[in-house]
């Protein structure tokens, strides 16, 4: 793969996503915000020197329910995905996130974002 130039590097943007945590130290790397456009994340975890959680950044326990847990692609894709069992109701991610960079207009499941008062953070958007 060819590196991406410095200029190319600060087109990437990361806005509504659900991680578990960012680790640069396994890249031999480190975070530099001008190479990166993050906000309105919802963090599992954030390790301490790695990422420093942007002003719209969350640091919570997403809520995650029912997820299976098997290596088989079927499992994680179709028609029998439900929302509930990625993020219940409660989440800190429902209605928290934003609508601005280039954030898509419809979730993985095709629904119109956003459902309430803003976008949900993660592939899923709501539906109240």
């Amino acid at each position: 793969a060819v590196p991406l130039s410095p200029e190319d590097r600060a087109l990437l943007e990361m806005y509504n996503n659900i991680i578990l945590n960012i680790n640069y130290n396994h890249m031999g790397s480190s975070h530099d915000p001008t190479h990166h456009d993050l906000d309105y994340n919802l963090f599992g975890m954030i390790d301490s020197g790695e990422y420093s959680a942007n002003t719209n950044d969350l640091v919570a326990d997403p809520g995650f329910a029912g997820i299976p847990l098997s290596g088989d692609a079927g499992d994680h894709k179709g028609s029998d995905v439900e929302l509930a069992d990625f993020v219940p109701g409660a989440s800190e991610a429902i209605d928290t996130g934003t609508s601005s960079g280039s954030v898509p207009a419809y979730d993985i499941l095709g629904e119109e974002r956003p459902q309430g008062s803003a976008p949900d953070r993660g592939v899923f958007e709501t539906n109240p």
